[in-house]
Parts: structure tokens; C-alpha cells; sequence
């Protein structure tokens, strides 16, 4: 396996590809086994991310030499060359679909309308297909008969499906979160919130589809998604919003959505800097609830940043880490009713830490930066003047020649600015973590809100190995329910996740994209009569399979009879 980089199209962002090679026939060829994003994306992240990649895929090749178990045995004329494999996957991620207990609510959905098809069947059809062979949905239904499953379902019903799934999303959503708390201890005194948005192929916008901020870049409409996870990682719920809608103005109207769906009391919500406003902080408060935010030092009072440069009362952890926490009163700025700009005071327990990796992050940031921006010194043209906030920040113009003391004119002469350079550079590594629990230790706010990591990679599983993007339906009742069944894979790829772990440990995680493909994977082959042949049998199907009770199909050859014992055990 092997890092390969693509340019897109005409612009120059770079995407970045996990590739394989394969023999077809007598011709070698690639095909893509995952997709990281964009490069420039990536690197913001972690400089060092394509390195750390190529290793990667480096151990990845080495773990698919020596690690699969080979079932390939030569058959000779017993091979029957026209049979087709069947994918025995399905069966454990519907087995745990079916855990959720959802068979009877939807057969109560089913006797309250009128329903051509089975709806639970075709929710579990979409889910599955998600996880195995994410893709369209007329990509799905084509492989319909690849699963050793059968769905008696059409096109029009796996379509027709998405838009009653949708209607009745909050009493799913109700099922889902008792099932949780019942099966897995959730608990929703302290949940992660973040935003993200999906694009369109299609130019066409509506009622949801807008054009807005696309975190990827796309001029194409995106529709906005706010997805909620407990302090376990499992999603508990999700609401979407038009493609323009600023990412603050989401906490709210989602968070009552779900405070009265899921019956919620009180609790802390947890969210990165972009919901960190007046009006979102004023609203937490007033409905009695908590909030763990994270700043920027940029922009604070130059109180506030002092206390942040002053080496007194910090924490050493290790070398490349240190925080310190104190309480500070001050003005929020909020939006009324009205939208008229109103303030209230607030005292918040602050931390203030700094890391090593975030310096070195931010710097090699500015440097990139710095190069660009030589272009537009020497091609001052190019830049017009609403651009210089934001990336032009360090761009400023001259307006007398400094050897001469001739004046300049200052659209046609640009440098850069150094003390803004300088200014900027000192606080490098510093970030601001800011709550109204002021009992809260310094130490449990910083994990607390490390927990958004989760939530992250959520959005990373949901737009990659799950393929929630690019979105292809045409009708806005299609693409929420699309969004459910994405919303449905992700829970069942977690909880599988989780089951994995509690039963083998930490010391060796199975990732998302390793279970996907290991699903995948699970196919059996009919050779002659009532025997099949195990396609593959790799070390993460023996740990999925070991998971189910009774669940593990190791034979190189096994009976019908068996196989069919086997998986009604699951």
C-alpha cells in the first residue's frame, strides 16, 4: 500500500489517497482503500501528517502480508468459476441492530400508516449497506443480492423509506437513547457538540441545500449538521440546518430539540471555539445548564493575555505541557431578541494551557502563510481591499518610501508586518478553556473537554469511512432521512467498536476502517452442492466474530447446514 497524492480539478488543493495494487488479468492496477482529505487540510492538523501516513501505509502492508490468514485453496473443476460470493457481514451488524430493540416500535410505526415494504427492514437494508458498501442508494440496491441476507425490498422502497424515517426521527431517536442507557450506562450529564457541513454534487439549492462556509471548500450548496455524542463516543442525537446558517446559531435551537426529546435535566455541553458566544453562553445559563468552551488567546482583554504570559502559579506536566487555572470576571457581549447588542457580566473558571505541539503547529502555520503572502507583494494587483482581514493580516501598506521618505501609493506597495508577526508569535501554543463550573478542577476541565476528540473523529468516520459526502439525492425528505441511516451506521460501527474492546482490551484497537473492511471481508463462496469455501478470515473477523456468542466461523469449508446454525447463533 502505498500515500498517493491527486491534485483536485483546477485549484490547488491536493487530495490524499491510501492506495492498493491489484492484478486484473495479466494488467496491474490501484484502487483507493480510504480517503484522508485534503493535504493542506491534513497539515494544519499535524505537519508531519504525510509522513506519519506513509508509515502508516507502510505497517498496513506488512500487517496484510503476515497477518490474513490465507483461504484461497486451488478446486480445480470443483469451483464453480459462475457462483457469486455472499457477504456474511450483514448478518452480525444486523444482529445488532436488532439488540436495539427497534423491531417492535417499527412494527407499531407500520400498523399506524400504510407501508408497501417493511420499514425496520429497510432502515436495517440502508444501515448495513452503509457500513459494508457505502455508495448511493441505487449502488446499495445493486448489491442487495451480495448479502447472504435477503431484503425483499425495490428501489422505490429503499427512496420512499428515507422520507418516513425521517417524519418519525424523534421517536426513534427516543428508543435509541432508552436502549442506551439501559444496554450501555449512558449518561447525558456532560455531552459533546459540534458542527459540520455536507456538500451537493448538485448546484441546486432548496429549502435546506444553501450556499454557505463549506469546511471543504465546495462553491456547491452544503446542508449544516450539529451532532451531539455522550462521554462515550456514541452519538445520541443530531439536527440539521440550512447551508448558511452560522455554525453558533446551531447550539440552541438543537440543544432544545433534544432537551425535550430526551427528557434532559442538566447538563455541561462541551464545544470548540466557534460556539463559544455571548448569546450561547447567555442561553446555557439561563436554562439552568453548564458549558466547558475553548478560546483563543488572540483577541482577549490585554489582562487576560498577561495572565496568560505570566510564567507564575503554572503547572508543569511534562516538558512540553503545562496549564494554569484562576477565576475572572468580565462583560459577554449577546444578541437580544430584538438583535440589538446587549452584555451581562460573568465570573468563569478559566485555564489557560500551553503545548509544545500546538507551538510548533501554529508556527509552521504562519510560515506557510508568509510564503503565500510574498506573492502578493510582488503582485500587488491581485489583492483587493477587502481582503486584508483574516489570512492578510500580516500584510500592510506602505505609505512613504522609507529611504526617500517619497509618498507611496498604498495599493501598489505592501510588506509585510513584522511587529504584527512578533506580537502574534509570543502566544503560540496558548489556548484558553473557559466554564461556568467553577468548582471544576483545572485537570478535569482539560479532560473534559479533550473528549471532543471523539466528535471529531465521529465527523471523520461519518465523511469517510462511511461516505456521508458527497450527498447525491435530490429532495430535502431523501437527504434527512440519508442523514439518519449515516447517524444509525455510526452508532452500530461504535458500539461494535466498543464491544471489541471490552473483550480484548486497549493494547491493540481495532479502527473503524479495519472493521469496515473485515465486514466487508466475511464473504463464502458455494463450491459443490451444500458446501461453501471461507473466502478470507483475517485476525480482526476472528475479534468481531468472537464478540457474538457462538458467532466464530473458522472452517476453511463448512455444510450449509452449519454455516446457517452459525449465523442463526449470532
Amino acid at each position: 500500500m502505498i500515500i498517493k497524492l491527486v491534485k483536485a480539478d483546477k485549484s490547488d488543493r491536493i487530495r490524499v489517497y491510501l492506495v492498493e495494487g491489484y492484478r486484473d488479468g495479466k494488467k496491474v492496477k490501484q484502487r483507493i482503500v480510504k480517503k484522508y482529505g485534503n493535504l493542506q487540510d491534513l497539515q494544519k492538523e499535524d505537519p508531519d501528517i504525510l509522513d506519519k501516513l506513509r508509515a502508516e501505509a507502510k505497517r498496513l502492508s506488512a500487517v496484510k502480508k503476515e497477518d490474513l490468514i490465507p483461504m484461497i485453496i486451488d478446486m480445480g473443476k470443483k469451483n464453480d468459476a459462475s457462483s457469486t460470493p455472499l457477504n456474511i457481514g450483514c448478518v452480525y451488524v444486523s444482529s445488532l441492530i436488532d439488540s436495539l430493540g427497534m423491531k417492535a416500535m417499527f412494527a407499531d410505526i407500520q400498523k399506524r400508516e400504510t407501508f408497501e415494504y417493511d420499514l425496520y427492514e429497510a432502515m436495517k437494508f440502508l444501515t448495513t449497506m452503509r457500513i459494508l458498501h457505502p455508495g448511493s442508494k441505487r449502488e446499495s440496491f445493486r448489491k442487495k443480492e451480495e448479502l447472504s441476507l435477503k431484503f425483499d425490498l425495490t428501489l422505490d422502497d429503499v427512496y420512499r423509506c428515507l422520507s418516513h424515517l425521517e417524519r418519525h426521527r424523534p421517536e426513534i431517536t427516543r428508543h435509541l437513547d432508552r436502549q442506551m442507557t439501559e444496554q450501555y450506562g449512558r449518561k447525558k450529564t456532560l455531552v459533546y457538540y459540534d458542527v459540520t457541513n455536507y456538500y451537493f454534487e448538485s448546484n441546486e439549492t432548496s429549502e435546506l441545500r444553501e450556499v454557505g462556509c463549506s469546511k471543504q471548500n465546495s462553491k456547491h450548496p452544503i446542508v449544516t449538521m450539529g451532532l451531539y455524542i455522550d462521554q462515550d463516543g456514541y452519538p445520541i442525537s443530531y439536527d440539521l440546518f440550512k447551508g448558511n446558517v452560522h455554525d453558533s446559531k446551531t447550539l440552541i435551537p438543537s440543544f432544545e430539540k433534544i432537551r425535550k426529546e430526551l427528557a434532559i435535566e442538566k447538563c455541561i455541553i462541551v464545544a470548540d471555539k466557534g460556539l463559544n458566544s455571548g448569546t450561547n453562553i447567555k442561553y446555557i445559563l439561563e436554562s439552568g445548564n453548564g458549558y466547558i468552551f475553548s478560546s483563543k488567546i488572540r483577541g482577549q482583554a490585554q489582562g487576560l493575555v498577561e495572565a496568560a504570559l505570566d510564567e507564575n502559579d503554572y503547572v508543569q506536566i511534562d516538558k512540553d505541557f503545562k496549564y494554569k487555572q484562576f477565576q475572572y470576571r468580565h462583560k459577554v457581549a449577546y444578541q437580544n431578541e430584538m438583535g440589538r447588542t446587549k452584555s451581562f457580566e460573568v465570573t468563569e473558571n478559566l485555564v489557560v494551557f500551553y503545548s509544545a505541539d500546538y507551538d510548533r503547529k501554529a508556527k509552521h502555520e504562519r510560515e506557510q502563510l508568509l510564503e503565500k503572502l510574498e506573492y502578493y507583494i510582488d503582485q500587488p494587483g491581485r489583492l483587493k481591499d477587502k481582503t486584508h482581514q483574516g489570512k492578510f493580516k500580516y500584510l500592510k501598506q506602505e505609505q512613504y518610501d522609507a529611504k526617500t521618505g517619497e509618498e507611496l501609493n498604498p495599493k501598489l506597495r505592501l510588506k509585510i508586518d513584522e511587529d504584527k508577526v512578533t506580537e502574534d508569535a509570543k502566544l503560540d501554543g496558548y489556548y484558553l478553556i473557559a466554564t461556568n463550573e467553577l468548582s471544576m478542577a483545572g485537570t478535569d476541565i482539560i479532560r473534559n473537554y479533550r473528549g471532543l476528540w471523539a466528535i471529531e473523529r465521529s465527523f471523520r468516520i461519518l465523511k469517510s469511512e462511511l461516505e456521508g459526502r458527497p450527498i447525491y439525492l435530490s429532495t430535502d425528505e431523501h437527504i434527512t432521512g440519508h442523514f439518519f441511516t449515516c447517524f444509525m451506521a455510526l452508532l452500530i460501527e461504535r458500539i461494535l467498536e466498543k464491544r471489541i474492546r471490552d473483550r480484548f482490551g486497549d493494547d491493540e484497537p481495532v479502527s473503524t476502517e479495519a472493521i469496515q473492511e473485515a465486514l466487508r471481508d466475511m464473504n463464502v463462496l458455494k463450491i459443490e452442492n451444500d458446501i461453501y469455501k471461507i473466502m478470507k478470515y483475517s485476525p480482526v473477523q476472528k475479534k468481531i466474530q468472537e464478540t457474538f456468542e457462538n458467532g466464530v466461523i473458522d472452517k476453511e469449508y463448512i455444510r450449509k447446514e452449519h454455516l446457517n446454525q452459525a449465523l442463526k447463533k449470532v
